[in-house]
């Protein structure tokens, strides 16, 4: 971390109390300097502002809270671009909790590299590393007491970097690290016409990629996310994986043209694990038939189906990545 600037953590937030939660894990990053954490409300009214001031006179860190009204993501994360006065940011959603080296692995890897950090250029020098544009590290789920053992046994709604022949092409903003000095964030915004749909992030992050930018990602930058009861279910799931492989499809990053095989290899795949009893195979199932519907999804919106996750109603999931299938 030798060298690097001060960071700023931005939390995007809607109508949660976990930001709280989320702060203070912010605060007590180690190792590493913080500018402030910059907290942006998205609700139509500052409804996190009451719960947020009070960390004013708690916290070792400069904490800025601005309303943003909207409830459009992409404005959110579009502001804390404005108020930027560095190059470094870091997001972190408002329902996930980092532990105190989480900040320092994700500037360990964008700046020097380490054995777990992986994706483009790790074979690469220091000035390889100097030039990356973002780091991703991955989202672990807490799941409730009552949880089923196949979920448990599959965690459907963790996340993490995906890596396509050494290359990671998108990413998501629920755990990263930017550099905005890279060129390829130049005038980059997030898409506001997908902040109320979800995957505004992985749109971002691919459209840098296609304007030069590099990524890595790293295991050592954990961060929790509980997984509240009502997304603690199938359907719940099926439904975001459809709406994901609507929204990877129309970014260019999944196939329509090939979305039939994929359903059928997915579909034989959950008759094989189905043929077998056991908790294992119960997860194998499940996940076999929520790759299926991510590909369903695509196929979907090759013949012009639309996402339908309505941002600040239900808070859409993260994209899936396109390796992830």
């Amino acid at each position: 971390m030798n060298g690097l600037p001060p960071i700023t953590v931005a939390i995007c937030t809607f109508r949660r109390e976990s930001v709280v939660d989320a702060i203070r894990s912010v605060d007590r990053q180690m190792g590493v300097a913080l500018t402030r954490i910059l907290i942006i409300d998205n609700d139509d009214t500052p409804s996190a502002e009451k719960a947020v001031s009070p960390l004013l006179k708690t916290l070792r860190s400069p904490l800025t809270y601005i309303h943003q009204p909207g409830r459009n993501i992409s404005i959110a994360r579009n502001r804390a671009l404005d108020e930027m006065d560095g190059s470094l940011l870091a997001f972190i959603d408002d329902d996930e909790i980092a532990a105190p080296g989480w900040l320092g692995a994700l500037a360990d890897c964008l700046h020097a590299g380490s054995p777990r950090c992986h994706g483009d250029k790790q074979e690469g020098d220091k000035q390889d590393r100097d030039s990356l544009a973002a780091v991703f590290g991955p989202v672990t789920p807490t799941y409730p007491s009552d949880a089923p053992g196949w979920m448990t046994e599959l965690t459907p709604h963790a996340a993490e970097p995906v890596i396509q022949d050494g290359t990671v092409k998108a990413g998501y903003a629920g755990n990263c690290l930017l550099n905005l000095d890279h060129p390829a964030f130049d005038d980059l915004r997030f898409d506001e016409g997908l902040g109320r749909t979800g995957g505004e992030d992985t749109a971002f992050f691919y459209e840098a990629y296609k304007k030069g930018a590099t990524y890595a990602g790293t295991a050592d930058a954990d961060v929790t996310e509980d997984v509240p009861p009502s997304r603690a279910s199938f359907g719940w799931l099926w439904q975001r994986r459809f709406d994901a492989g609507v929204r990877l499809h129309q970014l260019g990053l999944l196939s329509g043209a090939l979305a039939p095989l994929k359903i059928l290899y997915c579909g034989l795949g959950a008759v094989r694990h189905s043929a077998t009893l056991g908790p294992r195979s119960a997860a194998l199932l499940r996940g076999a038939l929520l790759r299926g519907a991510l590909h369903l999804g695509a196929l979907a919106a090759a013949f012009g189906q639309k996402s339908s996750v309505p941002y600040g109603q239900t808070h859409p999931a993260r994209d899936f990545p396109p390796g992830q299938k």
